[in-house]
């Protein structure tokens, strides 16, 4: 599929100098040394994690690019058989998801090492990282996913609400290769079939987000 960004008819109207910042970027997956250990190093900036090399590299790893070849976002998908996610839950949890996904090393599949930088994106780019994210996703050929987030960021909550998950598990995690300490966190999983029945709210929320972003830019520009 081609990389470059499918945009609403909607969503270009009044947003050419938008476009044209994301013209050019792309989101693709990173197998190079030095590429992993800069995905290894602004991760741990921004989330506080230093992923292994090893596990970034026998996953899937996408990297997102601006138009000026620098990296700012990225992600991890790895399989249930390696999800950190997983082996993170405590004894219970890990129970309620053996009883509601029985196969899950062979029909889960995890979205892990999620960031974006604030200085190098706009606002256009970050809805191309989320519609390439939910492409790239159900090309898992996996019938459902996990992830967690600290509790400590609600407003990612918000955005993950928009594909229907199921709470799975809110409090302290296992300690895990890369955390300084262990974290509140939310486990949430769910199907990506109703990833794909949400879809249509997924990009009315990332619109409202754009269009907000405009308004807000709007007023200040008058005030």
């Amino acid at each position: 599929m081609i990389r470059q960004l499918a945009v609403l008819p909607g969503v270009i109207v009044g947003t050419g100098r938008r476009v044209k910042r994301v013209y050019r970027s792309e989101l693709r997956c990173i197998n190079e040394l030095d590429e992993l250990q800069e995905f290894q190093q602004l991760a741990y900036q921004r989330i506080g994690v230093k992923f292994p090399l090893d596990f970034l590299a026998r996953n899937k790893t996408f990297a997102l690019f601006n138009k000026h070849g620098l990296m700012c976002g990225g992600f991890t998908f790895a399989l249930g058989s390696d999800s950190r996610v997983v082996k993170s839950l405590p004894d219970e949890a890990l129970a309620k998801l053996q009883k509601d996904v029985p196969d899950f090393e062979n029909d889960l599949f995890e979205a892990t090492a999620l960031w974006m930088s604030r200085y190098q994106r706009c606002r256009m780019l970050g809805v191309y990282f989320w519609l390439m994210m939910y492409i790239e996703a159900s090309r898992m050929g996996r019938n459902f996913y996990i992830y967690a987030y600290s509790s400590a960021k609600p407003k990612l909550g918000e955005i993950y609400n928009t594909i229907r998950p199921f709470r799975l598990y809110k409090g302290y995690t296992k300690m895990l290769p890369g955390m300084s300490e262990p974290d509140d966190e939310v486990i949430e999983y769910g199907t990506m079939m109703n990833v794909h029945l949400s879809f249509g709210r997924i990009v009315m929320f990332l619109l409202k987000r754009l269009l907000k972003a405009r308004s807000i830019k709007k007023v200040k520009s008058y005030s």
